[in-house]
């Protein structure tokens, strides 16, 4: 069909290549018997009682591939000279057309490369797995193309609406492409190309299905046969899946290249437009893309932690302290808004000392946390939590070491013999409390002092980013929260109703009271009256035990198996003071 006389209808929706219109794969099978005596190096199924060989049975799939053009695209000109006489036009409009070509040549072989891998992988895939060939619980293998069916019709409908017009036009009056008319058609950027960002984060995980899949010998040789076809022109399937990817990136680069070549300022300040629209696509794409990497990578450090580090707690307290020993590095980061995620910032193997240990650790930095883990086992890659998450924020850093602790010759770490720690490279860590005030301290050394100025500037700014997250978090909140009460809706205090019960649960092996510091607070009229001065030793008094200046907010609060009811007044001033009671 000449593409000149060709008509298309713009609201004409791309025709679906049907997989039904072979004949029945049960004749097919049937047909193939007289092979089975044949020796062949490639697999075959058993098909009921026929043999079927998986090269033979696609062999029938060929007749379709090969004279069906219903899903091959139609030719066009291999140069723009081939449209026009090009002795009468002037070097602007020369350089013009060349821009403009690229764009059109560019997208008609991209678009033909998408229907290669429908209409050659994908449809002898479904023919296979409706002859019951291929088929497997374990692996999905249509996941390998993600969602290559979207991508085809979205630019086969900007072909058909915006293009392909504009290449007819000049065809069939043998005239330069016309920029205007093309500018006019194109589409909004974001509705047309915005199916390339759920393919671009599903493409390394879908490379991970075809390499599994590919140990799989009738899989493998499906797909042999399949990139031994000559529409796919030597080109291997992972070559078809980075298309998607390579081709969004090009479109500014085209749509600048056009723009240079453009006097009219009516004509570039809409090329302009689109071009910036058609960057914030793929910068929006590039950015989820790096969000997801970053994600896995706190995912994968997660799966490498195995348990809490019980040490410094009491014996028998495991159950009781279960649902606080739980760090989830994927959930939300705490006054941060949502849509940030908490990314791995720097990691490696730092030595620990404080007053009372010296260990071998593995240290990460996230976003808001400083996270300190020791192997579970020497070899090992599993982690222990040896120390509480740090929140960057609370952190404050000096460096060098005490005088006179480790001496100044080199010396090698236990779990890392090939590491050289110097007695120079350590800084200190203060760890601070809501209140600013200081609540441990440690040492960590690194293996070179450039390695511990490294670590200690990285901290620095995490912290100042930290700050910056969270005031936009209270920002954010304020903001909804004025649209909240400019809505009519009330807020209360206090979440809890005055005749809720209490539920109180005691620890195992609960200590004496005598054991350990405590303050008691008496029957209070107001917050004024919630005081650490106070000491009772009253059935109907709550005690709970306080860390240096922590606030309110951080307390839990443990109930001696004595207690047989709890004053009613002092649960309220417990309750407006944040303070978690179990």
């Amino acid at each position: 069909m000449d593409i000149r006389t060709c008509t298309i209808n713009a609201d004409e929706k791309p025709r679906l290549v049907s997989v039904h219109r072979q004949s029945s794969f049960t004749r097919k099978a049937a047909s193939l018997k007289r092979f089975s005596f044949f020796a062949s190096d490639s697999p075959t199924y058993s098909n009921g009682q026929v043999q079927i060989n998986i090269v033979d049975y696609l062999s029938t799939c060929s007749e379709y591939i090969t004279s069906n053009d219903n899903w091959k695209l139609q030719s066009i000109p291999s140069s723009w000279k081939e449209i026009m006489d090009t002795n009468n036009l002037n070097e602007e409009l020369i350089d013009q057309q060349v821009a403009i070509w690229e764009l059109i040549q560019t997208e008609h072989c991209f678009l033909s490369q998408l229907a290669v891998i429908k209409n050659v992988f994908i449809y002898c895939l479904d023919s296979l797995r409706e002859a019951n060939l291929l088929a497997t619980k374990e692996t999905n293998y249509y996941n390998i193309f993600g969602n290559v069916d979207e991508l085809y019709f979205s630019h086969l409908c900007f072909w058909k609406k915006t293009l392909l017009p504009s290449l007819q036009k000049a065809l069939l009056h043998h005239i330069p492409i016309s920029l205007t008319d093309l500018v006019h058609r194109f589409p909004n950027c974001k509705e047309l190309f915005s199916v390339h960002e759920e393919y671009c984060l599903s493409h390394n995980t879908n490379l991970q299905v075809l390499d599994k899949a590919m140990q799989n010998p009738e899989f493998k040789a499906y797909i042999k046969w399949c990139e031994a076809r000559p529409e796919c022109k030597r080109l291997h399937l992972k070559d078809f899946l980075a298309k998607p990817m390579q081709r969004i990136t090009k479109y500014p680069l085209l749509l600048k290249a056009i723009l240079k070549k453009t006097d009219n300022n009516d004509m570039k300040g809409q090329l302009i437009v689109i071009m910036v629209e058609m960057e914030k696509v793929v910068q929006s794409i590039n950015l989820a893309v790096h969000h997801q990497e970053e994600l896995e990578k706190v995912k994968e450090m997660a799966r490498r932690i195995t348990s809490y580090n019980m040490g410094d707690f009491p014996r028998g307290w495991d159950e009781f302290l279960h649902p606080y020993m739980q760090l989830d590095l994927t959930a939300p980061m705490v006054g941060i808004d949502t849509i940030h995620h908490r990314k791995l910032l720097l990691d490696g193997m730092l030595r620990y000392k404080d007053s009372f240990s010296k260990v071998d650790t593995c240290v990460f930095l996230f976003t808001d946390l400083l996270l300190i883990t020791k192997l579970l086992k020497k070899g090992s890659e599993q982690l222990v939590i040896y120390k509480p998450p740090f929140r960057v924020d609370q952190l404050l850093l000096k460096e060098g070491s005490n005088p006179g602790e480790y001496g100044s010759l080199p010396f090698a770490c236990g779990c890392y013999p090939s590491v050289v720690l110097h007695a120079a490279a350590c800084f200190n860590v203060i760890y601070v409390s809501e209140l600013r005030t200081p609540i441990l301290w440690f040492n960590l050394r690194a293996a070179s002092p450039h390695a511990a100025s490294g670590w200690m500037k990285k901290i620095q700014q995490a912290q100042k980013q930290y700050v910056i997250l969270t005031k936009k978090g209270r920002l954010s909140t304020s903001d909804a929260s004025a649209t909240h009460l400019s809505n009519g809706s009330e807020t209360s205090l206090s979440t809890f109703d005055d005749d809720e019960d209490i539920d109180i649960v005691s620890p195992p092996d609960t200590p004496k009271l005598d054991s350990v510091p405590l303050v008691q607070v008496s029957h209070c009229e107001d917050d004024d009256d919630l005081s650490d001065d106070t000491e009772y030793r009253h059935k109907s008094h709550r005690s709970y035990v306080l860390t240096p200046s922590c606030s309110a907010s951080s307390l839990i609060v443990t109930t001696p198996r004595s207690v047989a009811d709890v004053s009613t007044q002092t649960t309220d001033c417990l309750r407006q003071s944040k303070i978690t009671m179990v």
